[in-house]
């Protein structure tokens, strides 16, 4: 082994915390069997309960020709390291369990075996290693299921709907689970449409299922006749009953023009199409969930006919690096040059601004609404 293994060891840690994806959890696995074990070579597998072990990663044996050590038809089970003898070094293995079922093995040939540290040291390892693996299956498992559980949650648009909608939404890239963004358009029966963005803290399928909760109470709200501010103050005694939190939007839009209801969310935004684009003033609330006895007050307000409505997400504007009143103005002056007020090229258009979605750190949801009937003129 090498003179500083503690060094190595840590280099080798860092770079197994900061692997997202199995194909970066083996490399890193085979980098730290090279510097902190001095290894001639080494395979990382990933061996199922039932089935034949899977090749994660080989470092070829030098001097061996390139072989590696053969798995297959070794019924795996969580033992000790073993070796073998063969005609140049050892090689030898060590297991380790996965919490989901299953093992982490890995083989190193070497020449170092006198060393009474060396078998420890690959025993640890492949316990850091399994660890690891468990983090990144655990990580693409709540991704599935999330992602799954909003295709499924998220609602399709009611036929009743008097208007055209576009709505776009993006996970969050390698690294982060799932959201709690949502979108909706409820029509009460009363003469309104009210379109809604809401977003419920955390990254995880716990946030996604509140998620739901939380657009299945505020839609009830609404379709009993709520107004905007009082379901949304509805929604927050429901939230703090979860101990979550979440920000939300509201536009009531009715023939007397928008009234906008804001639970600590980002301002809406209308755009006219003819290279202008407003944020719509509001009288933001705090966030669902934070405070018992919040109210959240409308505020009335006029657009031009045939306007554009555009309600989104913080992961649209927010960055850590300036206030996120600069990225709300960059996404009304990205509105404003879109040129259309059509919600689809629109809604296509303002997302770009997320960037790559595997750099993203939020998940963005976008809801671009206009109003098909003239029997609604929202010009003052």
């Amino acid at each position: 082994m090498r003179d500083d293994p503690w060094t190595a060891w840590g280099l080798a840690v860092a770079r197994l915390t900061a692997a997202t994806t199995m194909t970066e959890a083996a490399d890193a696995a085979l980098g730290a069997c090279v510097e902190v074990l001095s290894a001639d070579g080494a395979a990382v597998w990933l061996c199922d309960p039932v089935g034949e072990p899977e090749l994660l990663a080989e470092r070829a044996w030098r001097g061996r020709g390139g072989d590696v050590p053969l798995l297959s038809g070794w019924a795996p089970k969580a033992e000790a390291v073993s070796g073998r003898r063969s005609d140049g070094p050892v090689a030898l293995r060590a297991v380790a369990p996965l919490g989901l079922g299953g093992l982490v093995a890995i083989e190193v040939r070497t020449s170092e075996t006198g060393d009474p540290g060396f078998v420890r040291q690959l025993d640890a390892l492949t316990a850091v290693v399994a660890a690891t693996v468990d983090r990144v299956l655990r990580h693409d498992s709540d991704r599935r299921i999330g992602l799954e559980l909003q295709e499924r949650l998220l609602p399709t648009l009611d036929p009743r709907v008097n208007g055209e909608a576009a709505v776009r939404y993006l996970p969050a890239g390698e690294g982060a689970h799932v959201g709690g963004d949502w979108y909706d358009v409820v029509v009460p029966g009363d003469g309104r449409t009210v379109l809604v963005l809401g977003d419920v803290a955390g990254h995880s399928v716990e946030s996604a299922v509140q998620m739901c909760e939380a657009r299945t109470a505020l839609h009830s709200h609404l379709l009993e006749g709520l107004s905007a501010g009082a379901a949304l103050a509805r929604l927050n005694r429901f939230m703090l009953d979860r101990r979550s939190f979440a920000t939300c939007c509201c536009v009531e839009i009715d023939e007397m023009g928008l009234n906008v209801a804001s639970a600590g969310h980002p301002p809406p935004l209308a755009v006219d199409g003819q290279g202008s684009a407003e944020v719509l003033p509001v009288r933001p609330g705090p966030p669902l969930g934070a405070f018992p006895g919040a109210r959240y007050r409308t505020r009335r307000t006029m657009v031009p006919a045939g306007a554009a409505l555009v309600l989104y997400s913080d992961g649209l504007v927010e960055d850590a690096s300036e206030p996120i009143s600069d990225g709300i103005e960059r996404l009304r002056a990205t509105a404003a040059q879109a040129g259309t007020v059509e919600v689809e090229p629109l809604a296509t258009h303002l997302v770009g601004l997320a960037g790559s979605v595997e750099e993203l750190r939020d998940d963005v949801a976008v809801l671009v609404f206009r109003i098909r009937s003239t029997g609604m003129e929202l010009a003052s």
